[in-house]
C-alpha cells in the first residue's frame, strides 16, 4: 500500500492526516466559522455546543462540496476564442462592466454574486494584515445585478488573492 492509498483508505483516516498537518487554519475551520460561530452570541467557546465538527477535518469531508466552475469557451468577432465562467462572463468582461481596462500588475479577485461576497470582503482586512508589507491600495466594485463583484489591491506580494480566495478568484490573472 502506497501513501496515498493509505491515507485515502477511509475519510477517517484522511481527516486524521490532514489534521496532523502542520496548518493554522484549514478549510475545515473556515467552514465550521461560517456555519456555527458567526451567528454564536457565547463569549467563551470552551463550552462550544458544535464542538464535534470544531477542527475535524472529517466533518469537514462529509459536507457537499461546492460547485466548481467549468469555464465555456465562446468567440470574439475574428473567431478567436474566449473563455467565459459558467456565469458567462471573464475577467475582461468584468473589467469593462466596472470601466477599467485590464492590468495585469495587480491582484484581482472576480468574486461571484453568490451571497459570499460580502463575507469575503470582510476577510480582505486580515489578508492585508497578512501578507501586506508597506504601502497597499484597494478597490472594491459591487452590482447587486451583476454576476461577478471586482476587487483589486495593489502592492499584496505572493501568496495574494489567489491563496485567500481560490474560487472565483484570478491571481495577476492567471485565468
Amino acid at each position: 500500500m502506497n501513501n496515498f492509498q493509505q491515507i485515502t483508505r477511509s475519510p477517517e483516516a484522511l481527516g486524521a492526516f490532514l489534521r496532523s498537518l502542520p496548518c493554522v487554519e484549514g478549510p475545515w475551520d473556515k467552514e465550521f466559522q461560517v456555519r456555527f460561530c458567526a451567528g454564536c452570541g457565547a463569549e467563551n467557546c470552551d463550552a462550544c455546543p458544535n464542538e464535534a465538527a470544531r477542527n475535524s477535518p472529517v466533518w469537514w469531508l462529509g459536507l457537499e462540496a461546492p460547485e466548481q466552475e467549468a469555464p465555456q469557451v465562446a468567440a470574439t468577432p475574428d473567431g478567436s476564442p474566449v473563455v467565459l465562467w459558467v456565469d458567462g462572463v471573464n475577467s475582461s468582461i468584468v473589467y469593462a462592466h466596472y470601466g477599467y481596462v485590464k492590468d495585469l500588475a495587480i491582484s484581482a479577485g472576480f468574486w461571484r454574486n453568490d451571497g459570499t461576497i460580502f463575507q469575503k470582503l470582510a476577510q480582505v482586512p486580515e489578508l492585508i494584515e497578512r501578507y501586506g508589507k508597506g504601502k497597499i491600495r484597494a478597490i472594491f466594485d459591487y452590482d447587486p445585478d451583476y454576476p461577478r463583484a471586482l476587487i483589486q489591491i495593489w502592492g499584496l506580494p505572493s501568496p495574494d488573492l489567489q491563496s485567500a480566495f481560490p474560487e472565483g478568484t484570478a491571481a495577476r490573472e492567471n485565468r
